[in-house]
């Protein structure tokens, strides 16, 4: 792209332009012009300069891989004694563990579970303008706002910013008072925002009349109370919106086996991706129907990326990872599903996330790539996911009082509830969120998904039942963790819940 391209992107002047033309033809005559052309080594050192370009320590060969130094991180997952063991097991419907997890499908179909409930290919972003995100969020109030007002049949809403004597019923967005990310909310700091239908005002909550409640910033409740002061809403109850209901069109008719791994897929302090290799030689001698990878699988966040020192690009790392780490020893049977992170150093660092771009050794029919987050239907099985580590990020800005119940099912439940894998707001830090594309273009949580994978720092792992979802945190595999599913088709008027079997085991 040349500088005329680079002010036309960025709305620049006819004016601008030509003052531009006139120099570069002054210089142009006065000082022989060469454009420069790019060209790329694969065995130069290159230094990182955007997305998909920077140097890591690694050749373009599989034994690249494991030419790595012996670190304390991969001592420690190499002398690991636990290796096999499984650390959890959820079966509420009490079925009959399976004796093999080998797929057994006859064949496997992979789609969107909606129209819109992924990313199918890239866009343009960091182009979102302040008015559109605002209408963004305004359009997401309202959808919510109907779903209340069906739910608990009201026949208005009121202003809570208008001093009243009566008790009414409002619907709003949780905020508060101090977004900045060395403050965490407080009782005292929530504040209320309306839809632009009563002008988008804040209004304080008073909150102690309410025994049992659970808050965070981005939630979209309806409270019950009244202003009798004008700058503050007393609140007497709190109404969460209904769930999503289970998808109505499922129908499973054979087992189906999946194994659920999240990054990252190697050690911090080398690039050798044992737990990798370690996680492949399981899914080799009991091969799944379905293996779900969600990254990040190149780790900014990891001790040799961030050194820089090498001669490869990481697009090109990460194509020989996927290459001969995985689709090498992948059975040829087995459907592989590769999610991207914000955190993976060679891709677009945006959400919601496009998938990876192709290359030759991924136009497979057995290969997927899909986006984060994305919900879609295996053979009839509804599965969502995203790689942001939301379950961290609420249990960080919730403000809870009273008893509402055990931790891990209640902000399971804010996730499904309002109906989006990022539910709060601001963002988590390091999350570049893209509004239009989250809450107007796509629907990522059109229904409650059947099975919700969650990888999360917050706990060592874990899965659990809510309103039906089976919830997975499989935890990271470099922690030596990942989870195996087994589901069976469903008896009559029973839940896909109650005929599924999962566990999370040590590789």
């Amino acid at each position: 792209m040349d500088e005329l391209e680079i002010l036309g992107a960025y709305g620049a002047s006819p004016d601008v332009k030509k003052a531009l033309m006139r120099l570069d033809d002054s210089v142009s005559a006065t000082t022989p012009h060469h454009k420069p052309t790019l060209t790329r080594r694969r065995n130069a050192p290159t230094a990182a300069t955007n997305a998909g370009t920077g140097p890591v320590k690694t050749t373009d060969t599989p034994s690249s891989f494991t030419n790595q130094k012996q670190t304390p991180a991969s001592q420690r997952f190499e002398s690991r004694q636990n290796a096999g063991t499984v650390s959890a097991t959820f079966n509420d419907g009490n079925v009959a563990l399976p004796t093999s997890w080998r797929g057994r499908c006859s064949a496997v179909t992979v789609k969107p579970a909606g129209d819109t409930s992924a990313v199918t290919k890239p866009y343009r972003y960091m182009f979102q303008k302040v008015s559109s995100k605002a209408a963004a969020l305004d359009d997401w109030l309202s959808e919510l706002e109907i779903e209340f007002a069906e739910r608990l049949q009201l026949p208005d809403r009121g202003h809570p910013g208008v001093t009243s004597q009566t008790e009414m019923t409002t619907v709003g967005r949780i905020c508060c008072d101090c977004e900045s990310e060395r403050v965490r909310a407080n009782v005292s700091s929530l504040v209320l925002e309306t839809s632009r239908e009563f002008a988008a005002c804040r209004v304080s909550l008073n909150l102690k009349s309410v025994s049992d409640f659970s808050l965070f910033p981005g939630q979209i409740v309806a409270l019950d109370g009244m202003n009798t002061v004008g700058h503050e809403f007393t609140v007497s109850k709190v109404h969460q919106p209904p769930t999503p209901p289970l998808p109505s069109e499922s129908r499973i008719d054979e087992p189906l086996s999946l194994a659920i791994a999240a990054g990252p897929f190697s050690v911090d302090d080398n690039l050798s991706y044992k737990p990798l290799e370690e996680l492949m030689s399981k899914v080799a001698d009991e091969p799944p129907d379905v293996l779900l990878l969600i990254g990040p699988f190149v780790d900014a966040n990891s001790e040799e990326v961030k050194k820089c020192t090498g001669d490869m690009l990481y697009e090109d790392f990460f194509q020989a990872l996927v290459t001969h780490k995985i689709l090498d020893r992948l059975p040829a049977k087995t459907h592989v599903i590769l999610a991207p992170s914000s955190r993976d150093v060679h891709h677009h660092s945006v959400y919601p996330q496009p998938p990876f771009s192709s290359f030759p050794a991924v136009n497979k029919p057995n290969v997927h790539l899909l986006s984060d987050p994305a919900c879609i239907s295996i053979n009839g099985l509804t599965i969502g996911w995203t790689s942001v580590d939301i379950l961290m990020q609420l249990n960080k800005q919730e403000v809870i009082a009273g008893n509402v119940g055990e931790k891990q099912a209640r902000l399971l439940a804010h996730i499904l509830q309002q109906r989006s894998f990022c539910p709060t707001f601001p963002p988590p830090k390091g999350v570049n969120m893209e509004l239009d594309q989250l809450l107007m273009e796509h629907d990522f949580l059109p229904i409650t998904p059947h099975l919700l994978v969650l990888p999360s720092d917050f706990t060592r792992g874990f899965i659990k039942n809510v309103d039906g979802c089976v919830c997975v945190n499989p935890s990271r595999l470099a922690k030596g963790i990942y989870s195996r599913v087994h589901v069976s088709p469903p008896a009559a008027g029973s839940s896909v819940a109650t005929s599924t079997v999962a566990q999370l085991v040590y590789v």
